[in-house]
């Protein structure tokens, strides 16, 4: 295939109507076999974690999309459409991923490592707080919008709650009540392991640095997410930019795929602080 006719596919895949039509035709694919018997509901499941983090990079790139001055109605109607069938208020994550960016893994950031004494956070309290209670909290319809500060409820964040607990109860009306748990089990699974490669690429690093993760199988499904120092440097870079900037260098993954990192991250995360940064830390 010629460079041009791989640069005109990628910008049809990166049109947003092509990108929204892909993840509503996943998430009714997923239902659909949901409802149909227990193996598939788990092949099914199994498919869908990746593919929400896949996803997940459409939705991470329209948010740096535009900068704040040119963000309209569109940009905030694809964000919308995106977030619903996450399971994630596009309200929600627009206020916390501006503010990782502006303070990155710094007092004010929604998921800093650390606490406020300068020690890493427990593992597990950092994914309850961060992914499983407020996933939990907003399986009840409107919550998010009822507790919203009453000069920010606006007609859009009114329809992104919406869309979120329409499909909700789209789902519960055509597929029943099986499918339903899955898709929120599920979507609050992927929040919380969103939260989990979001420690790993801030862990031991000081604003404005992350970690690079070089893994190229991660970087395709994520859309080069594993970029994150060159990320958090150039917010507003396309990913393919990052690669650039890169240079193939990077440290690799901290095993963010191994069970055994994840039980040391509940554990004792201090052992996930690279050796040259602990030593540092300490000198």
């Amino acid at each position: 295939m010629s460079q041009t006719h791989t640069t005109t596919l990628r910008k049809i895949l990166h049109h947003p109507s092509i990108q929204i039509g892909m993840i509503y035709l996943t998430f009714t694919s997923f239902t659909l076999s949901a409802s149909s018997s227990p193996l598939l509901t788990l092949l099914a499941a199994a498919v869908l974690m990746p593919a929400s983090l896949y996803f997940y990079g459409y939705l991470h790139n329209h948010y740096h999309s535009s900068s704040v001055q040119k963000r309209n109605l569109k940009y905030e109607l694809i964000g919308i459409l995106m977030s619903a069938p996450l399971g994630m208020s596009w309200a929600i994550y627009k206020k916390h991923h501006g503010n990782h960016h502006k303070f990155n893994n710094a007092e004010g950031d929604y998921a800093q490592t650390v606490d406020r004494k300068g020690r890493l956070r427990n593992g597990g309290e950092y994914l309850w707080s961060t992914a499983v209670w407020p996933s939990l909290i907003q399986f009840v319809p409107y919550v998010s919008y009822v507790f919203m500060k009453k000069e920010n409820r606006t007609l859009i964040h009114f329809f992104d709650e919406s869309l979120r607990v329409g499909l909700r109860i789209a789902v519960l009306m055509l597929f029943g009540l099986t499918p339903l748990l899955v898709v929120l089990a599920i979507q609050t699974l992927f929040l919380t392991y969103l939260f989990y490669i979001n420690y790993l690429q801030h862990v031991g690093c000081t604003s404005p640095s992350a970690h690079t993760w070089s893994n190229p199988i991660f970087n395709f499904i994520t859309n080069n997410l594993g970029l994150h120092d060159e990320h958090h440097r150039n917010g507003y870079a396309s990913p393919e930019r990052l690669a650039e900037l890169s240079g193939h260098r990077g440290v690799h993954s901290l095993a963010y795929l191994n069970p055994l990192s994840f039980l040391v991250f509940l554990v004792d995360p201090n052992q996930l602080v690279p050796r040259k940064q602990a030593q540092a830390g300490e000198s």
